[in-house]
């Protein structure tokens, strides 16, 4: 296999076909009944000339493993020629399809440790199953300097069974996603009681389906996604693998986890229960990348020994700073502006729809339309304030030695803590409320596998927020700093 030039499995040319025909059946079906003929000859014409095209690609597209890099070269009319050190390889993640079973093959999708491509691989490569793992056992032994490890004899560093994927499924969306899903139910359920068999059967299907596609579908998705999960570390490299019908494996350094989050829904709080998401620099696997989970909705006593287990690095005793006694009155004056703007547009609509003869409703149909536009800006009212009082009670700051943490969210909590030494933007601001109280808010940039990221904190002193900036700088000039930590 060293030196020796090969070509990807022919299936890419199918998989890539199906993807451009799902295109071609969509304008199939807007164009079918204006000139049917037509559009199927255009149809199989393209479908035919993006085969031609397809095949040739995958025929000049080849694949050589050298004795320090991989080189993947393109000879068609746009040339291409890539090559990835192993020694900048960051992870090598490996996804089988449907169409990856139906034909035994594996995909490779080999990331590097860059932000310029953090969401997307740099290199897939599609081959038989047996042949891909001993591919992936290669560039494992260069990535690790070590023998690949048999995953098959590795257990789970947490147990997770059919009710925790089903619970992870139904309970990790977050929480306005879910309440806009029922709002659509309810309103469904409503049309088609206001009036039995009449006009509103059409109205009531499309809520009924947006309720499916915004709270159905992705729960579903989630569960067929998580099924089968595992996670376990050996040595410093942590394995995660998970998935029903198109299965994912993936392993990185720890070294590569630039923040870890504990996460949790108010649906999930009030069962005790969160998750765990990494920010990992080189997990792109797709333009939609999102953060690799280290371990799905479960008790939070489990939550913490996982943490133990399995990132140690990321565990501390944690000094917490609560928000200071100036945050809850510059949370209040911007409660208070909201609450204000809310009420006054709710006043407005009322008052439009009081007065205006053109709105085609009868004198009690206005009166139901008023008191909506009322009780909807008193419940928005009412939201903000609690919001503003759960805000000051829930965002903490806490500064270790190595690490530090910012806890956000008032009805989705997450608990980020992060690295002195993967800190690359440190930003300390203060708005007009905030300088009015003395105040500041600080916002850390990162890189994950969602590219770059940014973690934002409360209302603290800026004394307290310069501290993660005044501890890089120290780290730097003591030589705690850990160089490799950055490198790319």
């Amino acid at each position: 296999m060293t030196g020796e030039k090969i070509r990807f499995h022919p299936s890419v040319v199918l998989e890539n076909l199906m993807r451009f025909a799902i295109f071609a059946v969509i304008f199939l079906l807007v164009s079918v009944e204006e000139r049917p003929i037509e559009a199927f000859l255009a149809i199989g014409g393209l479908l035919g000339v993006a085969a031609i095209i397809l095949f040739l690609r995958w025929r000049r597209t080849t694949v050589q493993f050298n004795e320090n890099e991989l080189i993947v070269e393109r000879n068609t009319i746009f040339k291409m020629k890539r090559s990835i050190p192993y020694s900048k390889i960051a992870s090598i993640n490996v996804n089988r399809t449907i169409i990856s079973r139906m034909f035994g093959t594996s995909r490779l999708q080999v990331n590097v440790n860059s932000s310029s491509n953090a969401t997307v691989p740099e290199a897939v490569l599609v081959f038989k199953k047996d042949l891909a793992d001993r591919i992936r056992n290669h560039l494992s032994r260069n990535m690790y300097d070590s023998e690949p490890v048999i995953e098959a004899e590795q257990g789970s560093v947490v147990n997770v069974d059919n009710t925790d994927v089903l619970v992870h499924g139904l309970f990790s969306q977050s929480t306005m996603q879910t309440i806009s899903g029922f709002i659509f139910l309810a309103w469904s359920i409503f049309e088609m009681y206001s009036d039995a068999g009449g006009s509103t059967g059409g109205s009531s299907a499309l809520s009924l389906g947006m309720f499916f596609f915004v709270t159905v579908v992705p729960s579903v998705m989630l569960i067929v996604h998580y099924a089968n999960f595992k996670v376990y570390r050996v040595k410093d490299t942590i394995y995660l693998q998970h998935g029903l019908i198109s299965t994912y494996r993936t392993s990185f350094n720890v070294s590569r986890i630039n923040a870890i989050h504990v996460k949790s829904t108010m649906a999930s709080r009030l069962m005790g229960r969160s998750y765990i998401e990494a920010d990992v620099i080189g997990l792109g696997s797709s333009k939609d990348s999102q953060r690799p989970v280290l371990c799905l909705l479960k008790r939070n006593d489990v939550i913490e020994a996982v943490l133990k287990d399995l990132v140690p690095e990321f565990v501390y005793d944690r000094n917490i700073i609560v928000q200071p006694k100036g945050a809850k009155k510059a949370i209040a004056a911007k409660a208070s502006l909201g609450s204000a703007f809310v009420a006054v547009m709710a006043a407005a609509l009322t008052w439009v729809v009081g007065t205006t003869d053109r709105t085609g409703l009868s004198g009690i149909e206005r009166t139901v339309v008023e008191n909506m536009f009322i009780a909807a800006g008193a419940a928005i009212v009412l939201a903000i304030i609690l919001w503003g009082y759960r805000s000051y009670r829930v965002k903490e700051l806490s500064l270790g030695e190595d690490l530090f943490t910012f806890v956000n969210g008032v009805v989705d909590r997450r608990r980020t803590t992060m690295c002195y030494d993967k800190v690359q933007i440190v930003n300390v601001s203060k708005g007009p409320l905030a300088r009015r109280f003395g105040l500041a808010v600080g916002s850390i940039s990162l890189l994950s596998s969602k590219g770059s990221v940014s973690v934002s904190s409360g209302y603290f002193t800026e004394a307290d927020l310069n501290k993660v900036h005044e501890t890089v700088m120290q780290r730097l000039v003591n030589g705690k700093y850990d160089h490799r930590a950055n490198e790319i």
